[in-house]
């Protein structure tokens, strides 16, 4: 999974609406997929990062892209298409959301807009307008007015302020629709370095059982697990893509595991101890902050960001980290008594 975070881009003088192909084409020109042969667990993340500034980078040099901050952009409907595209770009060195979806509420990842600009999120909750409302107050430090979610028409949820006019294209969602629950929890199991898919370096045969086991686990029995293609060069199945369309898990090899001395590999090893626990969720929410802090990492500095997710009908308090960008840490389980 990838945060992003950017002006959105205001493209003038472009005669004719593009394909979703064209836009993924044009992404590539400027942020190559990384190399065919097998990297490092270092190098794979600095590729990640560097094809995301490159990304970032490219939006900003051409000044006609700009508007300021607090400006509506004329076409937003097509700013999901290249943000499509960069993750596309991204599968084989990070954490990969959900490209394909035959819906917005199929996704598993949320464009919010926070103070006129653009950040893409991990989905958490499965409800669209909290989890942008608590990214807002993360980004600005004040309580988010009110909001309201969209099926952007290309596949993804979009949440804009409630006074802003939504582009042609854009279907309010109502009240209380929720995203795939499932679906989000499978992701952030894919990307998981605490108990996931990502917290060791699985060969495929036991990554695909791993994952069937999951899948079955959340519900998803119908869906089939895919090997990581002839073309991933990896030694390590540490993540995959989520298609709802075609109702698949699509495994990637990557280079391996990152080193024991990372500060994600670090906080992992806390994490384990302390989910062994079986602790309610405001119980496991201070020890992980407190687990965090010993290593040196801060909330405030945005190292890593931490949502709790009440579900009383869980015995026990989960712990997710996905890593993009930071580190995310999702925790799921019944409140206190």
């Amino acid at each position: 999974m990838y945060r992003m975070k950017r002006h959105v881009p205001q493209r003038e003088g472009r005669p004719g609406h593009m394909s979703d192909l064209s836009e993924l084409e044009e992404l590539r020109a400027f942020a190559p997929p990384p190399p065919i042969r097998p990297l490092t667990p270092e190098r794979f993340v600095r590729q990640k990062e560097a094809v995301m500034r490159e990304v970032v980078r490219s939006a900003k040099a051409n000044p006609s892209m700009s508007r300021p901050k607090h400006a509506v952009p004329r076409n937003r409907r097509r700013l999901a298409i290249p943000i499509a595209a960069a993750l596309v770009v991204l599968v084989g060195a990070a954490a990969a959301w959900t490209l394909v979806a035959s819906s917005g509420r199929d996704s598993v990842a949320l464009q919010c807009e926070i103070e006129g600009t653009d950040a893409i999120i991990p989905a958490v909750s499965g409800d669209p307008v909290s989890d942008c409302a608590a990214q807002w107050k993360r980004e600005s430090g004040s309580d988010a007015p009110r909001l309201v979610a969209y099926d952007n028409g290309v596949g993804g949820i979009t949440v804009l302020p409630a006074d802003e006019k939504p582009p042609s294209g854009f279907t309010a969602l109502h009240a209380g629709v929720s995203q795939n629950v499932a679906m989000i929890q499978m992701q952030q199991w894919l990307d998981d370095h605490v108990a996931g898919l990502s917290s060791d370096c699985y060969d495929t045969p036991t990554a695909m059982q791993m994952t069937q086991q999951e899948l079955e686990r959340l519900g998803m029995a119908g869906w089939t697990v895919q090997p990581p293609p002839s073309t991933d060069h990896g030694r390590c199945v540490g993540t995959g893509i989520l298609d709802a369309a075609t109702t698949t898990v699509s495994l990637r090899a990557m280079g391996g595991q990152l080193p024991a001395s990372s500060d994600v590999e670090r906080l992992a090893v806390e994490l384990r101890s302390i989910a062994q626990d079986c602790a309610p969720l405001d119980t496991v929410a201070r020890q992980v902050r407190s687990a965090a802090s010993r290593l040196g990492l801060s909330e405030d500095a945005h190292d890593y960001e931490l949502t709790e997710v009440k579900d009383d009908s869980a015995p026990c308090t989960t712990i997710d980290e996905n890593v993009g960008g930071t580190i995310f840490l999702i925790l799921r389980g019944p409140s206190g008594s």
